[in-house]
């Protein structure tokens, strides 16, 4: 079996931190949200292939106070999600010609006839699962889970300041001969 070669290097000067909010694979390339000191928020690419890394700031609309998380959009593509308000947004990243891209507003979602209960903050996007279409939310008054698709919210768990999700999908336990 070959190895990879992981002595190469690279360097990103940004003055940002990377957030510990779910990351996720697209294509050859890892995606991970950080945040700036002072410019805000953004999506770190690191290409597998070219050991390469990469900026792309966060949809230009979003100005929220809170951070929002990288996910595979309906295309299989980068996608953002954030609430502004009562609002979930879903952003996806369309690429142009070369590296150049830009973000799309793909769909807003009003969660406040969804939530079953009125919560006095808004509610802030904690996780997602992958390859279900479904985003994880914490209101002050509990956990939800929302499936994009048919737009049906659940309770998932009590409140407790969570600051992200990441949910256990399954495993696979060998077998015994």
């Amino acid at each position: 079996m070959a190895t990879a070669d992981l002595s190469a290097s690279t360097m990103v000067d940004l003055h940002y931190y990377i957030e510990t909010k779910p990351s996720i694979l697209i294509g050859d390339s890892l995606y991970f949200t950080f945040e700036g000191i002072r410019a805000g928020m953004a999506i770190l690419k690191y290409d597998l292939v070219r050991h390469g890394l990469s900026a792309i700031d966060a949809p230009e609309a979003c100005e929220c106070d809170q951070m929002g998380i990288v996910r595979a959009a309906e295309d299989g593509e980068l996608g953002f999600a954030t609430v502004e308000g009562n609002n979930l947004h879903l952003w996806s990243w369309l690429t142009g010609d070369g590296n150049s891209g830009e973000w799309t507003l793909r769909r807003v979602i009003q969660l406040q006839s969804l939530l079953p209960s009125n919560p006095s903050m808004p509610p802030k996007v904690i996780g997602f699962a992958e390859g279900r279409d479904t985003i994880f939310l914490e209101t002050d008054i509990a956990v939800f889970t929302l499936e994009i698709n048919s737009e049906k919210m659940r309770k998932v768990g009590e409140a407790g300041g969570y600051y992200n999700v990441l949910p256990y999908m399954s495993f696979c336990a060998p077998v015994s001969l």
